[in-house]
């Protein structure tokens, strides 16, 4: 009988172990699968077009479409911005909408949404002329959009990192404030961009590499532009890529300012969250990602503790002012991690909660709030300059 149940024993925790392992491996190419950027998932139609009226109507009543104040709109033809309030017509709901480019959608046309809004180039999107330049990266040239304001101070810059499985178009949305502070931007690609060199082995690292990319962009600004400080705009993993940047970085100490929008503090709960969005029984979770970390540490490298940002918060220059927003219904990038992070920097971060409010959906939920606290931020916490916060 002993034997029996030794035999037992020991064939359950065989199966267990190659459970796991094949489990691990297939949750680590997940890991590590790169998201495409600027691809559409066509999932609306079109049910009518007032273009007389700027008005277009969607088969849908619950999504962003309707939920956003401000949202892009794409078909294979152009693409219009949605706006003002929602009017729900049964099964449909009717926007106002504005022709951003291109020709305007036609009735039972296939439609996308876009919560970056400004889908294309700075200028065709918002009329703002625009520079493509050429970092020269640590896997080859990536291009940049470079926009330098009329009569504005080149020695700060402010420096934009889109978030996984984004484009730097996705940055378009915060340039006019931007540009209206007078600070001339750089929206970086990383690897694995489109048009840019990939990842020797196809991987995407959470900012564990892609930080070198941010450096060699701070490098071409130094070395091209005379750029002496720098604000850095990391969305999503671009604010995982930013944070990395400042503990590795001979640069880090030109950095005069942080802003993190929605921001990746621990890739260890984003993971869990997403196990949990694929219906992963919560038991099973953690020895499936034990074993995926394990996995993906061997083929990638990645060292997983140094993407736990919060355990490294004494590596931050003790004097440099953050600003971090995060929405509390965020799907993709768990909340709770962020005002956590906030609190143990201290007095150096001012943290703004939206509610109700998704992954990166800051801007489109409340413009206003969001343009607002940034400005001040930037103009008072970073540049010194008069201001009163809004409590």
């Amino acid at each position: 009988m002993r034997r029996i149940v030794v035999t037992t024993t020991a064939v359950l925790t065989l199966f267990a172990i190659l459970g796991l392992s094949v489990g691990g491996w297939y949750y680590s190419s997940e890991i590590l699968a790169v998201p495409k950027a600027g691809e559409y998932n066509y999932t609306l139609t079109i049910t009518d077009v007032d273009v007389a009226g700027e008005t277009v109507t969607i088969d849908v009543q619950n999504s962003d479409a309707v939920t956003l104040p401000i949202v892009g709109l794409h078909t294979e033809r152009g693409h219009v911005v949605l706006s003002g309030t929602p009017r729900f017509l049964e099964s449909e709901t009717q926007r106002r909408a504005t022709l951003l480019f291109g020709d305007w959608p036609q009735a039972g046309d296939a439609a996308a949404i876009s919560v970056d809004v400004f889908d294309g180039d700075p200028l065709t999107t918002l009329n703002l002329p625009f520079d493509t330049v050429l970092v020269d990266g640590e896997l080859g040239p990536m291009p940049a959009w470079q926009i330098i304001p009329p009569g504005s101070n080149t020695t700060t810059w402010a420096v934009l990192v889109h978030g996984r499985g984004a484009h730097r178009q996705s940055n378009n949305r915060y340039l006019p404030m931007l540009h209206d502070l007078g600070l001339p931007t750089l929206s970086v690609a990383i690897r694995n961009d489109p048009g840019v060199p990939s990842d020797p082995q196809g991987f995407g690292r959470f900012g564990f590499a892609e930080w070198r990319d941010l450096d060699a962009a701070i490098s071409h600004l130094i070395e091209n532009e005379g750029a002496e400080n720098f604000i850095l705009v990391g969305s999503s993993q671009g604010a995982s890529v930013s944070l990395t940047f400042l503990r590795n970085s001979t640069h880090a100490d030109r950095v005069a300012g942080v802003v993190l929008i929605s921001p990746l503090i621990s890739l260890d709960a984003t993971l869990v969250l997403a196990a949990q969005e694929r219906g992963i029984l919560g038991p099973a979770i953690r020895p499936l990602l034990s074993a995926a970390k394990v996995v993906t540490r061997l083929r990638s490298g990645i060292v997983f503790s140094l993407l736990e940002h919060q355990k490294h918060i004494t590596d931050y220059p003790a004097d440099l002012p953050f600003l971090i927003t995060h929405g509390d219904k965020d799907q993709t990038v768990p909340f709770r991690p962020t005002p956590a992070f906030a609190a143990a920097l201290g007095s150096r971060a001012v943290f703004v909660r939206y509610d109700q409010t998704g992954h990166v959906r800051e801007w489109g939920t409340n413009r206003e709030r969001f343009e607002s606290d940034v400005a001040e931020f930037i103009s008072g916490d970073v540049l010194g300059l008069p201001q009163k916060r809004a409590s």
